[in-house]
């Protein structure tokens, strides 16, 4: 056993960190909760401090921020950016949804939600690539 089984959730691990979560860390949270990452060695190396966090790829990992839950109208609430390996943010939460970075180094962002939704891409280090558009 490489980490102690002690969280709710778990990612695989993905250029030596997992995403873990505390609380209540359902897909439609009602109670307190917080993601992180820990090492192979379970030590936590990203304070659990997220409202949602996943994998990283290709160094890069996107997170949330705010109660990152399904609201009762089917949208996603809280606000996602992109975080390195020292947990620093390289590109500040301001989208409302956001894909994994590719090997090309781009990641899709969506700015609005349903009809309003805009979609785009940013570089890894936020410049836009396709401001979102319909």
């Amino acid at each position: 056993m490489v980490v102690t089984p002690q969280y709710p959730f778990v990612t695989r691990f993905s250029e030596g960190l997992a995403a873990v979560c505390t609380g209540d860390c359902s897909s439609s949270p009602k109670l307190p909760h917080a993601h992180g990452y820990v090492d192979r060695d379970g030590k936590v190396v990203i304070a659990l401090q997220f409202g949602d966090a996943r994998i990283f790829k290709e160094t890069l990992a996107a997170v949330c921020i705010g109660e990152c839950g399904i609201d009762r109208q089917g949208n996603w609430d809280g606000k996602w950016g992109f975080i390195n390996h020292a947990g620093n943010f390289v590109i500040n939460p301001q989208y409302d949804r956001v894909e994994d970075f590719t090997a090309s180094g781009t990641a899709q962002v969506t700015l609005g939600r349903g009809q309003d939704a805009k979609v785009g891409y940013v570089d890894k280090v936020g410049k836009t690539i396709w401001a979102p558009s319909n």
